[in-house]
């Protein structure tokens, strides 16, 4: 009963049929109709090999019933077709980074060409510090308006990471600093404070459902891929923090920045509709982050 209503709920969610599952099924009752009209076009074809009897008395009956079974069949691939795809759909939808196809393909900054992701360098010049990074030791500086420092160690900055689907990031936090409300769209965030206390929460797309505790030094924190997020330093003195990340480039995007520092600038009317906004109250949040 369980796998019939898995069944059908995977059903129940929009599919695409690939070019070629269309192409098999439209081409299999077009194979059988041409070689029925062949057959009742050319009453010889329509008997026994070696024997001249009649294969089927009634050729249009024939041709009905013929019609009907490859019309079931037809459904029948259809159907198949859409339990594969139901079936490799989530796997999609998990998929994050691509997994690599060789022991490692160091990136290399000197390339110009554009891809989904970054040139790997000629095996022939790969050198051990492709995959060292040196500094996460150093507290980034705490000085700017948010108190907070953010120090990336990406592919961008560690070449050996290419392909490999991770990344690290060392936060520091002065008295009172904020990672302020971000997403990383292509990575999941997994953090853990070696110093201090931190108010952390991420927000679901369930009712706008939002998950925040504190954290003390030796706690893990889990901000799940593509949703909502912060820290708040709450504690009497700095705090430090290291974050893994599912990705070699997570990517960030802050929130109030994007809708109030767009570039160009975001119509007033959208974002004063969006928040209960009055057309002053925009423009002086906008003018906030220009001084910023």
């Amino acid at each position: 009963m369980a796998s019939h209503r898995s069944i059908h709920q995977a059903l129940s969610k929009p599919l695409h049929i690939s070019a070629a599952t269309t192409l098999l099924v439209a081409q299999i009752p077009q194979d059988r109709t041409r070689q029925l009209r062949t057959r009742q076009d050319n009453p010889a074809s329509n008997t026994r090999e070696g024997t001249g009897f009649p294969t089927n008395p009634s050729g249009e009956r024939s041709l009905s019933r013929s019609g009907r079974t490859m019309e079931t069949l037809a459904k029948r691939v259809v159907f198949v077709a859409l339990l594969v795809q139901a079936a490799l759909l989530p796997m999609l939808s998990m998929a994050a980074d691509a997994d690599p196809i060789q022991d490692f393909c160091v990136a290399d900054a000197s390339s110009t060409l554009t891809i989904n992701g970054l040139v790997c360098k000629p095996a022939a010049d790969v050198k051990v510090n492709d995959f060292l990074f040196r500094g996460l030791d150093k507290p980034g500086n705490t000085g700017g308006p948010t108190a907070n420092a953010v120090t990336p160690v990406a592919a961008a900055q560690l070449p050996g990471l290419n392909t490999l689907g991770i990344s690290l990031a060392r936060l520091d936090f002065a008295k009172g600093g904020i990672n302020v409300p971000h997403i990383h769209p292509r990575a999941t965030e997994v953090l853990a404070l070696l110093q201090g206390e931190l108010y952390v929460g991420f927000v679901s797309t369930t009712n706008n459902t939002l998950f925040a505790t504190t954290l003390y030094a030796g706690d893990v924190f889990v901000f799940p891929r593509g949703l909502v997020h912060f820290q708040l330093n709450v504690g009497k003195g700095a705090a430090v923090a290291i974050a893994a990340l599912s990705s070699q480039n997570p990517g960030v995007q802050q929130v109030a920045p994007a809708l109030f520092a767009a570039n160009p600038p975001i119509n007033d009317e959208v974002l004063e509709k969006a928040f209960h906004l009055n057309q002053n109250q925009v423009q002086h949040i906008k003018a906030s982050f220009v001084k910023a």
